[in-house]
């Protein structure tokens, strides 16, 4: 089951470049299957629920359709 469109609660981020705080929109990390805190120009594709506390984590996160910020 591939997951397209709402809410999740396993979503792993790369919080080594920048920091994430609850409510950032978050973009494709350079690693295979992370995310990261997305910047203007990216591509984003959901937004941090949760805060990461270490340099990779698991967190909750809202999934939505991809835009450009």
């Amino acid at each position: 089951v591939v997951l397209t469109e709402g809410y999740t609660t396993s979503l792993y981020v790369s919080n080594l470049a920048t920091s994430i705080a609850i409510g950032d929109w978050l973009s494709t990390f350079t690693a295979a299957y992370y995310a990261q805190k997305a910047s203007t120009g990216n591509m984003a594709f959901a937004i941090a629920l949760e805060a990461p506390t270490t340099g990779t984590a698991v967190i909750d996160a809202l999934i939505l359709p991809p835009r450009q910020i």
